[in-house]
């Protein structure tokens, strides 16, 4: 009774923001509550398809791909961070879709399977050259290097790792070597 009446005041649109937010709140902490993320980012997703909010759905189906990720849940993450892709290619959300392609990204580099890693990884860099996102870039190239030295490609994997760190020392961002 108190969501639906919530969601009657709120417009759906607050109350499923504030889900998004409660579940990041709760899985950035010392001790992440995973599980109750999970469940804020259930009741996001719940809310936005009753209202019809794709980018809020979308964003709630990456909240969940991280938490799932982050608890070495993979098969499980990609799934959702597959939805989520759908979704934001449907409504032109590019930097919300560099986001689910990065999940899409560590949980097939978690389950070994390195070509699905390295697509997502090329796919991060075709995204962020088409948007002009020189983060996306930056991540997307030491990803594709991170893969590459795993399968051995030494030479490609140097390249790939000196340009994200070159895109990411010109246009400071922070996260440096930490991608």
């Amino acid at each position: 009774c108190f969501t639906m009446y919530a969601t009657f005041l709120l417009k759906g649109t607050g109350l499923a923001t504030a889900q998004q937010y409660l579940a990041l709140t709760v899985a950035n902490v010392k001790k992440p509550n995973f599980k109750l993320g999970l469940y804020h980012a259930q009741k996001a997703v719940e809310i936005g398809q009753s209202i019809g909010a794709h980018e809020i759905i979308a964003g709630a189906l990456i909240r969940i791909a991280a938490f799932l990720t982050w608890q070495a849940k993979s098969r499980e993450a990609i799934t959702y961070a597959d939805r989520a892709r759908e979704i934001l290619l449907s409504v032109g959300n590019m930097w919300d879709l560099g986001n689910a392609i990065i999940f899409s990204y560590f949980s097939y580099r978690t389950l070994g399977n390195l070509p699905e890693a390295l697509s997502n990884a090329q796919s991060l860099v075709k995204l962020g050259e088409r948007t002009g996102s020189k983060g996306q870039i930056s991540s997307g190239s030491s990803k594709v290097a991170e893969i590459l030295f795993l399968k051995n490609n030494l030479q490609d994997a140097e390249k790939s790792l000196n340009l994200a760190i070159e895109i990411s020392e010109k246009n400071n961002l922070k996260f440096g070597l930490f991608q």
